[in-house]
């Protein structure tokens, strides 16, 4: 790393609403690496590679398919890759964190790590890579995204916080620690992290897709069980220097329209909590080397994290709902979720229909427009016999801005309780076909995420960048140990 453009110290996010922000604090070209080494698979390069071959390395986000109902993806996917090189090899499926083999697992990943590294199986991209995600439904737009790292120094988890790197979601801590215990034992970080930028008039893009209209493309592979494909680009100075510029621009049009926050340049989109996780982990190297008596080294490439940006008014960039399933204790009826539901929401219209009316409701334009985030569908065993089902659509009138902001504690308290198990599923499928409580949320417009997350953070699961096979699948790849 260049050490002439890192700042030898943390960046101070001031806690006071009411502070002015002086924009030599906040500048965006503080918050990446403009020099980054990007690692691809080196095969991809090669003109004549197959795509029977290719769609093999790349996989889904670990934190997908994480129910036990869903377990036969992993099992697919361990079916399809084999030996093959795969950043299946290299990454932890949180399907199994609770496994017993997890320790061997970490040996293994580590080992392949090593063996990937040492086998001459990356090509090294000196700067950023732009993408375009396509997808398996070819009437999407494409999805379009510049890989880079961010400096973590310009980014916390904490609630108490607002720097300009900021999560959207509640951080859960406890899931932290064995993602750390993962990283930590890692020498390459894989992104799947999908950070946001607010950018109407789409600078930014629109010059990076002028700068590869005619630039041959560094790879177009597709993604394995028909999920689409993605191409890129790599992008060096002096596009770079320019487009640094650009994000600097935003952070000037947010300080012009809100004098008194601190800036909002980046909001995670998708990964909070693996962004988390990489800041723990530094956090943790900066504190060791403080016990040591050593310095600080401020240019461990620990320092920064690989994501995806993408600007939020792409029209490739959609926002899905993430629903909720809960998994009752034996014994226990639906009648406990009943009773709180009427207390929690005493003033809500509840409309009962049959499960198809529900789903087409939950589906209907109605029920995730704007203005519409005040709705939920339920559907529950029957207290009376467990055996039948009953569903409905809930209308209340909120006092937050978005249905989960309320919604979510209910359901804390419900969990808590009962001792109930919540699942976040993703498809609308899964939630329909589960034999427990069954909970139909409203998607997020995505043209409130800032106006809402400047304020504060969602509650956790709140939204989804697109659907299940439609996240990002692992591809690059970078050094996070020295």
């Amino acid at each position: 790393a260049n050490k002439k453009n890192l700042p030898k110290r943390s960046v101070k996010t001031p806690k006071k609403k009411n502070q002015t922000i002086h924009m030599e604090q906040t500048r965006a070209d503080v918050f990446t690496q403009k020099n980054a080494e990007i690692l691809v698979p080196r095969y991809f390069l090669d003109a004549n590679a197959k795509d029977e071959e290719t769609r093999k390395w790349s996989v889904i986000a670990v934190d997908q398919y994480t129910a036990p109902a869903e377990q036969w993806y992993w099992e697919k996917v361990d079916q399809l890759v084999g030996t093959a090189p795969s950043t299946y090899h290299l990454v932890f499926p949180e399907q199994y964190l609770n496994a017993d083999d997890k320790e061997e697992r970490l040996t293994r990943i580590s080992s392949t790590m090593d063996n990937y590294l040492q086998g001459n199986v990356f090509h090294t991209v000196h700067g950023w890579i732009y993408i375009q995600r396509t997808f398996r439904d070819e009437a999407k737009p494409p999805r379009h995204g510049l890989v880079l790292p961010l400096d973590l120094e310009a980014y916390s988890f904490k609630a108490d916080e607002n720097p300009p790197i900021r999560p959207t979601e509640m951080t859960i801590t406890d899931r932290i620690p064995p993602r750390v215990a993962v990283r930590k034992e890692a020498h390459l970080e894989l992104p799947h992290i999908m950070v946001l930028i607010d950018d109407p008039q789409d600078k930014i893009f629109g010059r990076i897709q002028q700068v590869t209209e005619n630039q041959p493309t560094l790879y177009d592979v597709p993604f394995m069980f028909d999920s689409g494909r993605t191409k890129g680009w790599a992008i060096e100075e002096p596009v770079i220097g320019q487009i640094v510029d650009e994000l600097n621009r935003l952070q000037h049009d947010f300080v012009e329209n809100h004098p008194n926050q601190t800036p909002l340049v980046y909001a995670v989109g998708d990964g909070n909590h693996s962004l988390a996780t990489a800041k723990q982990h530094w956090e943790n190297l900066k504190a060791q080397r403080v016990r040591d008596g050593m310095p600080i080294e401020w240019d461990h490439p620990a320092r920064f994290v690989l994501v995806e940006i993408n600007n939020i008014h792409d029209v490739g960039i959609l926002f899905e709902p993430i629903f909720r399933i809960l998994d009752l204790p034996e014994g226990v009826t639906a009648q406990p979720f009943v009773e709180l539901l009427q207390q929690s929401f005493r003033n809500a219209n509840v409309q009962y229909l049959p499960q198809h009316e529900v789903i087409r409701e939950v589906n209907s334009p109605n029920f995730n427009g704007d203005g519409q985030q005040h709705r939920f569908g339920i559907g529950y065993p029957k207290p009376e016999n467990p055996a039948e089902f009953r569903y409905a659509i809930v209308d209340y009138d909120p006092q937050r801005d978005f249905v989960l902001r309320e919604l979510q504690p209910f359901l804390d308290e419900f969990v808590e309780q009962t001792g109930a198990e919540i699942e976040f599923p993703h498809e609308l499928e899964t939630v329909a076909h589960h034999k427990g409580i069954q909970i139909y949320v409203p998607k997020l417009p995505k043209n409130q995420l800032f106006s809402v997350v400047s304020r504060d953070v969602l509650p956790r699961k709140t939204f989804s960048m697109g659907e299940a096979a439609e996240k990002r699948f692992y591809l690059e790849a970078r050094r996070i140990s020295k």
